[in-house]
């Protein structure tokens, strides 16, 4: 049985913190499991909320080739998030 999350209605206004671990979860059992991950996992996850720690544990997996091609634009490790802020250019 796969997950197609593109079938989920009115994702966009229930993603949050508590679904980012439940995706996570998911994710970590379909591969220690051995199995592929969802393509569409994705879709389910507020990378904006994501902690630093489960930031680094995707760009580990990607770098690792253990995450669909999908995931590519999402698993940027934190020293690559911090390099496209936004600089401080407040008054002194």
């Amino acid at each position: 049985m796969g997950l197609d999350a593109g079938r989920v209605i009115g994702i966009e206004q229930r993603r949050n913190a508590e679904l980012n671990q439940l995706a996570l979860d998911l994710m970590d059992e379909q591969l220690a499991a051995n199995r592929a991950v969802p393509a569409s996992l994705p879709r389910l996850i507020a990378f904006q909320l994501l902690e630093p720690a489960q930031r680094q544990r995707l760009a580990d997996l990607h770098r690792q080739g253990r995450l669909p091609a999908e995931w590519q634009a999402h698993c940027a490790g934190p020293e690559q998030h911090s390099r496209h802020r936004t600089p401080d250019h407040s008054p002194q």
